[in-house]
């Protein structure tokens, strides 16, 4: 692959796109200029810390040669804390792949219809993979969307009267696709495009499906503990399924039931965990409506019950109808939950609770009278997206409560969905209905300035702090027995604001932490820097039961480093939390970027050969 730098307001279409072969001359130049002052990116492959640098060329580009054996490759790419004329290059990350486009059919095939509102299902490992269905067709694309084909699929069956199967919702695997049609599941796999009746999926009872939204190709763990894709769910069982059907594996094994509820109660809905290993879900009596929660971890098989909704929610404003709920990475579970009019939060283990409010409104549905919520999304900068079904969105940091009015990127009437790409752009992905066709377009959403723009003249939305940055950039750590990790965090803010740096873990007592801080004050401006030493500290000399002890001190810690205090226009690193394996100790991190100002410049990360990047 070739590397070079673009400034995006000089660059060529091409470069913009990812198509691109060589520099544009603007972009020869800045490369050139920071190659003389020390610069050369880094590439990290996933699961690894092994990094390339590659060799830099006459042509002006970096050049790094590596092997890889999957239908695609995510690599991250930063580089040095070099300057040319005040700006900085950003990191970057760049996924390439080499799948095979869906084929022309035959004419005997039937079409797939999607539900009367939009739904956009990713494959998290793959972000180049993801169906958009819609009342008018299911697409799908293998290349992020530069190009997408019409999902049909042939039958042995009698072919149903209306002409078409109506889909309800899906899950995208390796392999195939899992359609959720009335109250059955049924298989298409990629290869043969033909409609399936398998051992494995349930085809009567079936009340909902979802896929997880993280991936975890990148878990140490995932070699040897399948933490699932897929979750379904009839009244009474909860199944959990892999990321792909056909294995090696024996026929009738794909799904595994997880949880299991009496025939007095029903389960409302389910979600994958904030911890990899747990699966939440909400279920109540038939007899009374009162929705119970409960944390399921299947690496450990052990259930505990979870405080949301359990006091200071009268019976009235329980949440009912169709529930969607969702987990977010933290030390703790912090999960939204939703039906069409109004979104509940729970941060972490409850500690903070509540609905998410529009100002001057009792819930979202009186908001938007007559409309219902249709999308949540959550992107790498903790920017919280919801989409009502006019495509009226709002906005807020993920951990406030106050939404914002966001005004009408696409015009209601239009299905659209969420999407981000691989640089976090939040892209609308709409389809238009023409006279004799249907027009597929993707509408980049410029989310910071409009969030900007509707919070002009609202200081209450002002961010406590001035920055807030830390040194704990890497996936994640392995800290073996006898070592020590040392980090910083550091916050600016104005005199009087109280704010202050949290380190927040999972499993505290798995290592020590040694947390101290240095205070500056200048003209009104404190900053504080807090330096972070983790070590493990255990002495088995005295042991009764060493093999007890070692197997006590090895495990998985989630830490988060957070802001005590955060509003609407705080800026937030990416991705918190992650993981590591039970034989080493390793201590998650933020996936920091480092923000400099007057940031300009981007990494790009682009083929040798134009079409392999396709």
């Amino acid at each position: 692959m070739r590397i070079w730098i673009i400034d995006p307001e000089e660059a060529s279409d091409d470069e913009i796109g990812q198509i691109a072969n060589v520099p544009s001359r603007h972009s020869y130049y800045l490369t050139k200029n920071f190659f003389n002052l020390g610069q050369f990116p880094k590439v990290t492959l996933p699961s690894s810390t092994k990094t390339f640098t590659g060799k830099f060329t006459p042509d002006r580009f970096w050049e790094v040669v590596l092997e890889w054996k999957q239908s695609y490759l995510t690599v991250g790419i930063d580089g040095q804390s070099v300057s040319f004329q005040h700006r900085f290059v950003y990191e970057a990350s760049h996924t390439f792949n080499w799948e095979p486009k869906e084929g022309p059919y035959d004419g005997t095939e039937i079409p797939l219809l999607g539900p009367n509102v939009t739904i956009l299902i990713k494959d998290p490992c793959a972000p180049h993979r993801a169906l958009f269905m819609t009342r008018n067709s299911i697409r799908i694309t293998s290349d992020a969307f530069r190009s997408t084909s019409v999902v049909k699929m042939y039958s042995l069956y009698t072919r149903p009267p209306s002409g078409f199967y109506m889909i309800d919702n899906a899950a995208l695997l390796d392999d195939g696709i899992i359609l959720h049609m009335a109250d059955g599941l049924y298989w298409r796999s990629h290869q043969t495009r033909f409609f399936e009746f398998r051992e494995e999926l349930p085809t009567i009872g079936v009340r909902g499906i979802l896929q997880r939204t993280t991936c975890l190709d990148n878990h140490p763990l995932q070699e040897v503990v399948d933490f699932g894709t897929v979750l379904f769910w009839t009244d009474n069982e909860l199944f959990i399924g892999g990321g792909r059907i056909t294995s090696r594996r024996a026929v009738g094994t794909y799904k595994e039931l997880l949880f299991q509820v009496d025939r007095e109660k029903r389960i409302l809905t389910a979600a994958f965990g904030s911890d990899p290993s747990t699966v939440g879900i909400l279920f109540t009596q038939t007899s009374i409506y009162k929705p119970v929660l409960k944390i399921f971890n299947h690496q450990t098989s052990v259930i505990h019950p979870s405080s949301f909704l359990e006091s200071g929610v009268s019976p009235e404003n329980m949440p009912r109808g169709l529930l969607h709920m969702r987990f977010y990475e933290s030390t703790k579970e912090t999960l939204l939950l939703w039906n069409q009019t109004a979104l509940w939060y729970s941060f972490r283990d409850n500690n903070q609770w509540g609905t998410l409010k529009v100002p001057g409104f009792h819930s979202l549905g009186s908001a938007v009278p007559g409309k219902n919520i249709h999308e949540v999304m959550l992107d790498q900068k903790w920017n919280l997206l919801v989409k009502m079904t006019n495509n009226q969105m709002f906005f807020c940091k993920f951990g406030v409560t106050e939404l914002v009015w966001l005004e009408y990127w696409v015009r209601g009437g239009i299905p659209a969905s969420l999407h981000t790409d691989q640089k976090n752009q939040v892209i609308l992905v709409t389809e238009q209905e023409l006279e004799d066709d249907v027009q597929f377009e993707l509408n980049p959403f410029p989310l910071k300035l409009e969030a900007m723009s509707s919070m002009l003249g609202k200081p209450h939305h002002d961010c406590p702090y001035v920055t807030f940055k830390h040194s704990m950039n890497n996936y994640g750590y392995y800290l073996d027995k006898g070592q020590e990790l040392l980090f910083w965090a550091e916050v600016v803010y104005h005199e009087g604001k109280g704010v202050h740096i949290q380190v927040l873990r999972s499993r505290a007592k798995l290592l020590e932490f040694d947390l101290s801080n240095d205070f500056e004050f200048i003209h009104g401006v404190f900053m504080v820097t807090m330096t972070i030493k983790t070590k493990q500290k255990m002495d088995y000399t005295l042991s009764e039961n060493y093999t007890f002890d070692m197997d006590k001190s090895q495990g998985v810690m989630r830490v988060e480093i957070v802001p005590n205090l955060i509003a609407n226009r705080c800026d937030l690193p990416k991705n918190r939390v992650s993981i590591l394996p039970s034989k080493h100790k390793r201590i998650p991190a933020l996936r920091f970027q480092i923000l400099k100002r007057a940031w300009q410049i981007i990494t790009s990360v682009l083929p040798k050969r134009a079409t392999s990047s396709k």
